[in-house]
């Protein structure tokens, strides 16, 4: 089997695939995307161990043979008892077992309370014969204008998976679904991913972390660290190796870096440690881009 990674992900791919029991062959790196080929063993039944066992047995002596034979049977023969007697006294436990007594949840609530403002009286002013100084006008100083709240214009989407502690840099990894048509002959598509980018910079605080847009949920299942087992599990290897690249050449929309740099594989918050790779699995440009925090 051979998978391409995009640049910055080999070795998820690697613990991705191996934890389902492939062994990696080889490893063809390149500029944005590294083939990994991958062999897996298939496991020898039962029938094979059988014919192995019984060709070792065929090479002792005779008389071993029968030996070996006899010490079976009678290890059988004691198992046999030994069953039988566990089963008599499981069978003869059950009836003076006690049955456990429930315990009752407990729940706890949050209560608050305001403390009431007692009335206070005002004191009244005394009249006064002492002349009252004029007051001085002052020109005040023009107020700038208030910046406009924050708000969200871009496309719909959906976070449906964070994956945390990812890359030496430790960062949460957002898997991003968004049901949008995206225009690709037009520059203009890049401008909406940007826009969702920054909003999940905005609800987070900050700039350091790892986006991945997608249009198709089955991607973000398929390759989350925190989902693909469960995804093989219900949808099959093959759909995983075969379909899934297939989804990627136009569903995987950007993947964004933040706060590490890919090249040296170290944290870092230069200019070069934010970026945004264009549709990893079509035509792979990568743009140096930062998001900028609006303020509320």
């Amino acid at each position: 089997m051979t998978v391409k990674a995009i640049r910055g992900r080999e070795g998820a791919t690697k613990t991705k695939w191996q934890n389902q029991g492939w062994e990696l062959m080889e490893e063809r790196p390149g500029t944005l995307r590294t083939e990994l080929s991958f062999r897996k063993v298939k496991p020898k039944g039962f029938g094979a161990y059988l014919a192995q066992g019984y060709a070792v047995f065929r090479r002792f002596e005779p008389r071993t043979q029968k030996i070996l034979v006899s010490g079976l049977g009678g290890l059988l023969a004691v198992l046999v008892i030994v069953g039988i007697a566990v089963a008599v006294a499981v069978v003869g436990g059950d009836d003076a077992s006690e049955q456990p007594q429930p315990t009752a949840a407990s729940e706890k609530s949050s209560e608050t309370s305001e403390p009431s403002a007692a009335p206070t009286e005002q004191p009244t002013e005394q009249p006064t014969e002492q002349p009252t100084e004029q007051p001085t006008t002052e020109s005040a100083a023009p107020e700038a204008p208030a910046a406009a709240p924050y708000s969200y214009a871009g496309p719909a989407y959906k976070v449906v998976t964070i994956d945390e502690n990812q890359t030496p840099a430790a960062l949460s990894q957002y898997w991003i679904v968004t049901k949008s048509s995206f225009d690709f002959s037009s520059r203009a598509y890049k401008s909406q991913v940007k826009e969702i980018i920054a909003d999940i910079a905005h609800e987070q605080g900050t700039t350091d972390f790892l986006a991945e847009v997608v249009t198709n949920r089955e991607i973000a299942q398929a390759e989350s660290p925190s989902t693909y087992e469960a995804f093989i599990a219900q949808r099959g290897m093959d759909y995983a190796i075969r379909t899934i690249p297939e989804l990627e050449v136009l569903g995987w929309v950007a993947s964004y870096t933040g706060g590490f740099d890919r090249d040296t594989g170290k944290p870092s918050d230069a200019a070069s440690a934010y970026e945004v790779l264009w549709r990893p699995y079509a035509t792979s440009e990568i743009e140096k881009w930062k998001p900028e925090l609006a303020d509320d």
